[in-house]
């Protein structure tokens, strides 16, 4: 029963996560599904200006879900592999 129990509860949370997915704008705990951050560091986030957020009439808040992917993918660091090419490609071009 317990077995059961715990299936139900892990099918509940894979349709939370198909929900906030579908969503073009979240609210601050869809958000935090979404990235994977509590929804206290999100809101330390937006206080502190690190991440772009709306709050319309001055009460919730909300994201962009395109927003907060490029916000996601910032600060890339580069494979070995990406590195050589690059210098590579620097040395061939300025001998």
């Amino acid at each position: 029963m317990e077995n059961l129990i715990k299936k139900i509860d892990e099918l509940k949370e894979l349709i939370k996560k198909q929900n906030v997915l579908a969503k073009e704008v979240m609210d601050i705990n869809e958000a935090s599904v979404f990235t994977g951050y509590s929804v206290s560091t999100l809101h330390t986030y937006c206080h502190r200006g690190y991440l772009p957020y709306y709050k319309p009439r001055g009460k919730r808040v909300f994201f962009k879900k395109e927003e907060l992917i490029a916000w996601m993918l910032k600060n890339k660091h580069m494979s070995n592999e990406e590195l050589e090419s690059d210098a590579k490609n620097y040395l061939m071009n300025n001998k």
